[in-house]
């Protein structure tokens, strides 16, 4: 009884100070009288209210509820009970799918700000960079859950764990709906590291994540971009990755790539460098409008799309030739010492071969360069 009464005051302890830092974001005074129950299953039953209450306003009349809607999604996921944070995250996911438009946002330079525009114009700047700074902090939110390290009590551990497995499934499903949106970058800096997480439904949700972007990214800038990142992770880590890790590249199909040449224009040729060269500086020169209308159109341009295929087949071709390498070397390192150690001057030596029988019968094998538990 001591014990129970010392958790449960614990819990109004971390209940009062969560409600204290909701108040600090500004959220409203009904929440903040939710957050302070104390009787957990009320309180998490009125918190589950206020979030449904909340997703249904936004997806209903987002222009007038994405402000103050978005904070109390956001106060709840920053909660002290990790079933609440849990929920809050996958109300979020759900909100921002459905919100986030197809292109880019834009933030308004200094001259388009003081030029008189309509009163619509205006309206959906203000929505925009709204739900970009909402956007942005849930980012920020999922990042944090997701990297958070165990700490105290196997049931503490347990729920930051839980908490955990569910931010990197929504930085996934968030990454794959909108590949072309704001801050890809960020989640694919995010995500690729998780490939090696030691948590194998972390690194089978990142993975099958990565695989999912392949298959389904049409404009090709990002998974160009994750797989630059894979090919970095291997190199980093020396080889030392899950097979899941590499497995999950085999999706990658190449319908545009540029054909090799020796010296000419394909992949490694200098004629691909001047190519890509000059298509940057081209995109360079692009005003910020005709990059915008590029990015929204729906079928790719077929030059551009060649030269990020022929980019991605390169870094693939790095990745396979990397490992294949580190596989030869490791085979001949294995094969190479039982010959140096065999000093015994009654073994068969004469025809050159040397029996491998008494390794075999020890157990000792070729160590795979590739095995799970080299991960960290």
């Amino acid at each position: 009884q001591q014990e129970a009464a010392k958790r449960q005051q614990q819990q109004q302890q971390q209940q009062r100070k969560a409600a204290a830092v909701a108040g600090d974001q500004g959220l409203p005074p009904a929440l903040l009288s939710l957050m302070s129950i104390s009787e957990q299953s009320a309180r998490r039953d009125a918190l589950k209210q206020q979030m449904a209450l909340a997703a249904q306003h936004l997806l209903a009349e987002p222009d007038k509820h994405v402000g103050p809607g978005l904070r109390l999604l956001l106060g709840c996921a920053t909660d002290s009970d990790g079933y609440v944070v849990r929920l809050a995250l996958l109300s979020c996911v759900a909100v921002f799918k459905d919100l986030l438009p197809g292109y880019r946002i834009r933030t308004a330079t200094q001259d388009e700000q003081e030029m008189r525009v309509s009163k619509e114009v205006a309206a959906l700047r203000d929505f925009e960079q709204s739900l970009l700074k909402g956007y942005q902090a849930f980012l920020k939110t999922l990042l944090a859950a997701a990297t958070a390290k165990p700490s105290g009590s196997s049931s503490s551990s347990s729920s930051v764990l839980a908490t955990a497995r569910v931010a990197v499934r929504c930085m996934g499903q968030l990454l794959v709906a909108r590949p072309g949106f704001n801050y890809s970058s960020d989640l694919l800096q995010a995500l690729v590291p998780l490939m090696v997480h030691p948590d194998s439904q972390i690194q089978q949700t990142t993975c099958d994540t990565i695989k999912q972007l392949l298959l389904e990214d049409l404009q090709g800038t990002t998974s160009l971009e994750a797989v630059q990142l894979v090919a970095d992770l291997v190199r980093k880590r020396k080889c030392s990755v899950p097979p899941l890790v590499v497995s999950s590249l085999l999706v990658a199909r190449f319908e545009q790539v540029t054909p090799t040449a020796q010296g000419g224009e394909g992949i490694g040729g200098k004629g691909s460098k001047k190519a890509i060269g000059k298509k940057a500086r081209k995109a360079k020169s692009k005003s910020d409008v005709d990059r915008d209308f590029d990015e929204a159109q729906a079928a790719p341009d077929a030059a551009q799309l060649a030269i990020l295929q022929s980019q991605m087949l390169e870094a693939l071709f790095e990745i396979f030739f990397r490992v294949l390498k580190h596989c030869s070397t490791a085979t001949a390192s294995h094969t190479s010492t039982p010959l140096q150690s065999n000093s015994n001057p009654t073994a068969p030596a004469a025809n050159g071969f040397h029996d491998s029988s008494s390794s075999s019968s020890s157990g000792e094998g070729m160590v795979q360069p590739w095995s799970a538990a080299r991960v960290h």
